[in-house]
């Protein structure tokens, strides 16, 4: 019995331990700004442990520094629900994600919460949303047509010699 307890112990502490240095390593190539790299890694480590909020923050950020940002969306989201604490830094970075997709109204709720830590950037961002909302308000300034030489069977632009 104490052999099975023993046995059963250590394949926990391993199994914890090789969970670590998946983070530790997904971490370290974020830092290095290996983000699809990175990515990967916080997939496979968080796929063995799905409720490591800082995990998926981590991988929200390495999403939104390669331009996926439905995917950053996702993995904030995941990461907030898991634990509402965590560092403000994510909660600004989630906010201008949301801000990127156009979802205005919800980053101007993060921005507010995030306020109470940097009240600079979030007044900043939030002057910038307002800026956005009153652009999409003003009529269109320009009116896109085709050019006249070109035919809808045309496989090269019109192009003019001296």
């Amino acid at each position: 019995m104490r052999l099975a307890i023993t046995l059963l112990l250590s394949i926990t502490l391993l199994h914890t331990a090789f969970g670590q240095r998946q983070f530790k390593k997904a971490e370290k190539l974020l830092s290095l700004k290996a983000f699809d790299l990175a990515i990967k890694n916080y997939e496979e480590a968080l796929a063995q442990y799905p409720a490591h909020a800082e995990g998926y923050a981590q991988l929200g950020q390495a999403y939104f520094m390669t331009n996926q940002l439905l995917e950053s969306l996702k993995a904030f989201e995941r990461a907030f629900s898991l634990d509402d604490q965590l560092s403000p830094h994510y909660k600004l970075q989630y906010g201008m994600a949301l801000k990127k997709v156009g979802l205005y109204d919800k980053s101007e709720s993060v921005f507010f919460d995030y306020s109470t830590e940097d009240d600079a950037m979030a007044s900043h961002q939030l002057a910038s949303i307002d800026y956005a909302k009153s652009l999409l308000q003003q009529p269109d300034k320009y009116d896109v047509l085709s050019f006249e030489a070109n035919s809808d069977k045309s496989d090269f632009g019109m192009s003019f010699y001296k």
